[in-house]
């Protein structure tokens, strides 16, 4: 018996053994006009595809079809099922006082991607425990010695600062470098070539900039983040690219300007809604009114600053990662979509942290699951030409077993 499912690129019809791992069929788009580029949700894509006549790029073979296919990223896990993960991790995170998050962070992140597929195939995950063990305790003892040199010295203080500072690109490098590494796609696995300059301007110097120039600049900060870690992601021997240009940037950055405004006139209203309730209770008692004043400041921060501020930041960030993703394309020529809806993505961590709460923390592995799915709902590869294609030629270049000395080769700081 055939079932009927949606996603959001479209209808297809889910036929009897594809839950097995069978490869489910997606229709395919007619093909493009010669010089006709997709249009992406926030802007025509440029610079994506090379000429009719050139090779893919990926391992100098010739094309052989030009046919568009959408295949679209699908969850295929449950919040009973990752409960009991997650209520394993906790009580065994517990219990250690914190040495087994380790195996917890390794077996969270291989079930989430060993049930995301693509084309009918799932992700692995292929880190080692102890490796990333070692490396928060690295972290651990960095923060220690910082805490001490703030009780010996004030000079030594500002010295372990600009340490911390100078070695954060690094430490980033590494997380970035770590996790691709760790991840492979039909037994290819990804990589990252990332350097210490790239990380200090992207994620140092420019939110810095952004910062001080009250989000000026932050649309050139995200921009440049973007294309950072987009333009040194491999996929085997195969790159990625990043093409876009700054105007979507600041167009998000407006919207969500707008969005910042009125939310905070929502919880402006919650708020003097909840001051006026407080006066009376105030007023009894025998705090002064300095000290009256200080209460209502610490609850307006509470019940409006805080709460738009974190709804703004989601906000932004899912307009920026549909641009993110719409300007990333494997070899120049297979494109990254990402359909999210921004007030739908906030409305969904709005919703978990509320059920969250209200369970005292019970929710916490289907708001994961919850947020996950619907993000791979949200995301497609375009690829042009068959993948099957590309994966041949990917497993020629790089395969798993020629990397397997990654898990002993570095350890994760960024996780």
């Amino acid at each position: 018996m055939q079932a009927v499912t949606r996603t959001a690129f479209g209808q297809r019809t889910v036929k009897p053994g594809e839950a097995d791992g069978q490869r489910p069929a997606y229709p395919a788009a007619p093909p493009p006009a010669a010089d006709a580029l997709p249009d992406a949700p926030f802007g025509r894509r440029e610079g994506v595809r090379p000429p009719a006549d050139e090779p893919t790029g990926f391992g100098g073979a010739a094309r052989t079809s030009d046919r568009e296919e959408i295949h679209p990223f699908e969850f295929r896990g449950s919040g009973s099922e990752y409960f009991r993960i997650w209520i394993v991790n906790l009580v065994l995170t517990l219990a250690t006082v914190g040495v087994y998050s380790a195996w917890a962070a390794v077996r969270q992140r291989r079930y989430f991607l060993g049930n995301t597929v693509l084309d009918g195939h799932s992700f692995d995950y292929h880190a080692n425990p102890v490796s990333i063990l070692i490396g928060r305790m690295v972290v651990l003892a960095a923060l220690l010695v910082f805490q001490l040199t703030s009780v010996i010295s004030p000079v030594a203080q500002l010295i372990m600062i600009v340490i911390l500072l100078a070695g954060l690109p690094w430490l980033i490098n590494n997380g970035l470098r770590f996790n691709a590494a760790m991840t492979s796609y039909r037994n290819v696995r990804f990589g990252f070539e990332g350097t210490y300059l790239g990380a200090l301007a992207s994620f140092i110097l420019m939110p810095l900039a952004g910062f001080l120039t009250l989000g000026l600049l932050l649309p050139v900060a995200s921009r440049m983040q973007q294309r950072y870690i987009a333009a040194n992601t491999r996929w085997g021997t195969g790159a990625f690219g990043f093409e876009s240009p700054l105007g979507p940037f600041y167009r998000n950055l407006l919207v969500t300007a707008g969005f910042a405004f009125l939310a905070g006139v929502l919880f402006g209203f919650i708020g003097g809604f909840a001051g006026i309730m407080a006066q009376p209770d105030l007023a009894a008692t025998d705090l002064s009114e300095e000290q009256r004043t200080d209460m209502l400041i610490i609850l307006s921060v509470f019940l409006v600053t805080i709460p738009t501020l974190l709804l703004t930041s989601a906000f932004y960030a899912a307009g920026v990662r549909n641009l993110a993703f719409n300007a990333t394309a494997f070899e120049g020529r297979h494109a990254l979509v990402s359909t999210v809806g921004r007030l739908r993505y906030v409305w969904i961590l709005v919703s978990n942290l509320i059920l969250t709460v209200l369970t005292l923390f019970l929710y916490r592995p289907w708001a994961s699951v919850r947020t996950w799915r619907y993000l791979c709902g949200a995301t497609a590869l375009n690829s042009r030409g068959s993948l099957d294609g590309i994966v041949e030629a990917a497993q020629r270049k790089g395969n798993v077993g020629a990397s397997q000395y990654l898990d002993l080769d570095g350890f994760s700081f960024g996780i």
